[in-house]
């Protein structure tokens, strides 16, 4: 698999505030960890990043124990990072009886953790960017309680918004992450992988 990363609207501006990526959730026989995911940018070493498990699942803070950066030439640049295990956190009840097999789950990774927390709602159609629809959208987070989107993790089939490459076969895989600041979507991350 190959993973290009389109566009970030994370850097220098900082135009989306949060960094948002898609993760997953292993566990092991007395455990479960955070893997697979990466920032676009530095974060900082000791503070936290707040999982939010979808489709079932409560958040849970982790702690950030290290990051790597990584470049490579068809990745681009981003930073791999290392979470504390789910050891003596919510992780352990929240996703492990949920989990039919070792590992999948998917998780939303989020840096920083924001303010008021993070719920996952039911996307409605109304409420999402243009161009972004429905049934290609992963996950919709309530970062503010007033139940409605704040961020969304967006798949689809490259060569067709419409099509979740996860029901449909698809030789591309598209993605973006947006976020709704003062009232307006934003596009902060988008990549394509196959």
């Amino acid at each position: 698999m190959t993973l290009l990363f389109i566009h970030s609207g994370y850097g220098e501006e900082l135009k989306c505030p949060f960094q948002i990526s898609d993760g997953n959730v292993v566990k092991s026989s007395s455990n479960a960890y955070i893997t697979g995911f990466s920032f676009q940018t530095k974060p900082i070493i000791g503070s936290d990043v707040l999982g939010i498990p979808y489709p079932v699942g409560k958040t849970v803070k982790l702690k950030i124990i290290s990051a790597e950066h990584v470049e490579y030439p068809d990745l681009g640049s981003h930073w791999e990072v290392n979470l504390e295990n789910g050891s003596g956190t919510n992780l352990n009840d929240s996703i492990r009886p949920h989990l039919q097999r070792d590992y999948i789950s998917s998780v939303a990774v989020m840096w920083p953790v924001p303010p008021h927390g993070a719920k996952v709602i039911k996307v409605v159609s109304t409420d999402l960017p243009p161009n972004v629809f429905a049934e290609t959208t992963r996950v919709a987070i309530d970062l503010d309680n007033d139940k409605k989107a704040d961020a969304l993790l967006v798949e689809f089939a490259c060569e067709n918004r419409h099509v979740n490459p996860r029901k449909t076969a698809t030789d591309y895989t598209c993605g973006e992450t947006w976020q709704k600041v003062n009232g307006k979507w934003l596009l902060c991350n988008s990549f394509a992988e196959d």
